[in-house]
């Protein structure tokens, strides 16, 4: 019994050692109040130049919602869930980052998602600026968690048969494991439309559909800088 408790604990260490050292992506979704639309571009380059120079920061992407032009969602790899946390107190804290938070009027959806699943169909090079990225922030019922990879199978072979489909990738909150990230790529908001409305009559899907508790935010976006 002492061996088996022994190894148990090890086991959730191990586990808990290689989630702290998993590359983490941060999503912020948020509005832009009027007044700074103008001046945006500045405020977003100055903000960047210091979250930049942060611990293990990788990359910043920020797309622009097509229908919303005010707003932005940005995406930002970092190298694991200590330093993504790390980042944000320091954001929340930092008074060199005031001019660009003042400018949000409202924060849409922030988390630190884990990578769950790459479903690469459309191998072709497109260059980021060209694409459209479809972003759908949901939260599934507790008792479909487990069940979740099989469940989402057929929204794959679904996408996979769609005009101008890209890519998926699936990403996993990390602290409520009810809550998942679409993020989808597609050659035009046309093809992205048309898949969107064809899932609601597509019979194949209603697993998903019935497994959804909520959608958080969902939107079309296009590359900002």
């Amino acid at each position: 019994m002492k061996k088996f408790i022994l190894s148990t604990l090890l086991l959730a260490s191990s586990l808990w050692a290689f989630a702290q050292n998993k590359e983490v992506t941060e999503i912020a979704v948020y509005r832009i109040s009027g007044n700074h639309n103008e001046n945006f571009e500045n405020l977003l380059k100055d903000f960047r130049s210091h979250v930049s120079k942060l611990a293990g920061f990788k990359t910043y992407t920020t797309l622009q919602d097509i229908r919303g032009p005010n707003i932005y969602i940005d995406i930002l790899p970092w190298s694991d869930i200590n330093t993504a946390l790390a980042a944000a107190d320091n954001v929340k804290n930092g008074k060199k980052y005031i001019p660009f938070i003042a400018a949000i009027d409202s924060l849409i959806a922030h988390g630190e998602f884990y990578p769950y699943q790459v479903f690469i169909h459309n191998k072709t090079k497109i260059p980021m600026q060209s694409k459209i990225t479809e972003v759908v922030i949901y939260q599934i019922k507790t008792d479909k968690v487990d069940n979740y990879e099989t469940i989402t199978e057929n929204v794959d072979l679904f996408l996979k048969s769609q005009k101008g489909f890209i890519s998926r990738i699936i990403m996993q909150d990390h602290k409520d494991k009810t809550v998942f990230m679409d993020i989808v790529e597609w050659e035009s908001i046309e093809d992205a439309e048309n898949a969107l409305q064809k899932s609601q009559q597509e019979t194949a899907l209603l697993p998903f559909f019935e497994a959804t508790e909520k959608v958080i935010t969902f939107s079309h976006y296009s590359f900002f800088r």
